[in-house]
């Protein structure tokens, strides 16, 4: 027995035939085709949605950190100027005298009647010697008057100011005595 088929059709049908086939195969692998990308666009998504979402998500947090940034750098830039204003600050101190080496100088001046009852230091600033004022009492006007002149003729004190108002009382007068200068000896 012969197993292949016999086709008794005519040359140009057998090619029509095949033609019409291929067609139909061509548009069955085309159709599976487009299924197949449609199921896969399907099946991608929610995972695009999702990532556009984080995107967006992403877009927002960097647009707010910038401005955070941005923020902070002024923040930061304000803050170091206000450090290197203390650093000039404290910079100019180191060639000033300390209060307790202003008071002792102030202090190794004879006072003799004189009661010293507060004293209080103030460091140089912008321009400004530094200050210390004196307060206490003194037994009589030529005591307190002689108290005064031996601070002014002190070289580091620049000025001793004691208002006149003081010397209305002759006896246990109350006084403050304003100083200025360097203080260092």
């Amino acid at each position: 027995m012969y197993s292949k088929p016999i086709n008794l059709l005519p040359l140009s049908d057998v090619k029509r035939a095949h033609r019409e086939y291929l067609v139909r195969l061509g548009t069955v692998v085309t159709a599976a085709l487009s299924i197949l990308v449609f199921v896969q666009m399907a099946l991608l998504f929610p995972s695009y949605a999702m990532l556009q979402a984080r995107h967006r998500q992403l877009k927002t947090a960097s647009e707010y950190l910038a401005q955070i940034t941005a923020q902070n750098i002024q923040s930061i830039k304000t803050r170091i100027d206000a450090l290197n204003g203390q650093a000039t600050f404290f910079g100019t101190l180191s060639g000033a005298p300390s209060a307790t080496v202003a008071i002792g100088q102030v202090l190794s001046i004879a006072r003799n009647g004189v009661l010293l009852k507060e004293i209080t230091y103030t460091a140089p600033q912008k321009g400004k010697q530094a200050q210390i004022i004196i307060s206490g009492i003194a037994n009589d006007r030529r005591t307190l008057q002689l108290y005064q002149e031996s601070l002014q003729r002190a070289s580091y004190i620049s000025s001793a100011d004691l208002p006149v108002s003081v010397y209305a009382k002759n006896t246990d007068i109350k006084f403050t005595i304003t100083l200025a200068g360097s203080f260092m000896p």
